[in-house]
């Protein structure tokens, strides 16, 4: 079956999709209190981390009752886990359009390759912006577009699922980094945003489900 091992860094089929959102809500979740340090935009609650972490358990979570193991129906139920979570907050909020958007994309195929992730990645950040009405830069939604280009670049040069993952988490990384001159709130609080870390961190906990390793089991400080 597709995205079972050997597979993993080629494409996933439902089954994959399942597992890998699984393994990337155990290290978003080890993730939690080092995202609630960061949190000062839009408010200083300190709790962007749970609700990342809370978003996508429940997308994991329901994703294990998808009426069957396609592709299309697995994503279905994760955008609707998330979307449904009751304690998501604003960053869990938009981590579920950002998974709406890619189960849009992911919906109609039977396994997602190279460039069916690019694709779902940039829906996904496509959806995002398009939920709100004043997008800010900075924030996640900058991390995300920018982890869209870097999956495109790493599909349109040949690369596999594993290396589109990565671009991904590569873009995702620099674009954090970049955050702070983007919105003085974080350059003055000398933090980059919580929010786009965590979606950092959930693109690298699918690469570590694609790498068929699993997730450290230490919890990060």
């Amino acid at each position: 079956m597709i995205g079972r091992e050997p597979n993993r860094g080629l494409a996933w089929d439902g089954g994959a999709l399942r597992e890998a959102l699984a393994e990337s809500a155990t290290w978003v979740e080890a993730h939690a209190e080092a995202l609630n340090a960061l949190n000062v935009f839009p408010v200083p609650d300190g709790d962007t981390g749970y609700n990342l972490a809370r978003a996508l358990r429940a997308a994991a979570e329901e994703a294990t009752r998808a009426p069957s193991d396609s592709l299309g129906d697995v994503a279905t139920s994760m955008a609707r886990g998330a979307l449904m979570c009751p304690s998501a907050g604003n960053s869990g909020n938009v981590l579920a359009g950002l998974l709406r958007g890619m189960a849009s994309q992911l919906e109609g195929s039977a396994a997602a390759g190279p460039l069916e992730m690019a694709k779902a990645l940039r829906e996904g950040a496509n959806a995002a912006y398009n939920a709100l009405e004043r997008p800010v830069e900075g924030t996640i939604l900058t991390v995300a577009r920018c982890a869209a280009d870097g999956a495109e670049q790493a599909a349109n040069s040949g690369g596999n699922l594993l290396d589109v993952l990565e671009a991904a988490e590569r873009s995702a990384r620099l674009a954090v980094a970049q955050t702070p001159e983007l919105l003085p709130i974080l350059k003055e609080a000398k933090v980059v945003d919580a929010g786009g870390e965590g979606y950092r961190v959930f693109l690298e906990g699918l690469g570590f489900y694609a790498r068929g390793e699993p997730v450290p089991a230490e919890e990060v400080p």
